[in-house]
């Protein structure tokens, strides 16, 4: 069970890789903060 929740976070960090170019890390952090802020 931990083996299969380890391989779906790891698909997950590999599409958000991916998918995200790296200039929106720094936009997507500051939404983040913000938010929560």
């Amino acid at each position: 069970m931990s083996s299969g929740f380890i391989k779906f976070v790891i698909t997950l960090l590999v599409l958000l890789v991916v998918f995200l170019p790296g200039s929106s890390w720094p936009r997507l952090l500051g939404c983040g903060r913000g938010l929560s802020g």
